[in-house]
């Protein structure tokens, strides 16, 4: 279980979700927040967050854009949308 910001309990089933959901709260933004500057809704936020929704290649660049993480954090998205998307390919770190 990870807590979210608002103190709710939510289970993130992901990679993904659980890199999502650790950046959110790194970033201090909330779903609804993240979601109204990315231009879309809060319950697909929240879907990618618990799993409900996966990732494509363009979903991860523009949360990391959106939430302007590092180099190294975006590369951490890429690879747990890579990872919950089925590829099992073993990436170099700094890839």
């Amino acid at each position: 279980m990870m807590s979210s910001r608002s103190g709710k309990e939510t289970e993130s089933r992901t990679a993904f979700g659980c890199k999502l959901s650790e950046y959110i709260d790194r970033y201090a933004t909330s779903r609804s927040d993240l979601a109204s500057r990315m231009g879309t809704s809060r319950a697909y936020v929240s879907g990618l967050t618990t799993g409900t929704k996966h990732a494509s290649a363009r979903t991860a660049e523009d949360i990391a854009e959106t939430l302007g993480v590092s180099p190294a954090e975006k590369i951490e998205l890429h690879r747990a949308a890579a990872l919950d998307a089925g590829f099992k390919l073993e990436l170099p770190k700094d890839f």
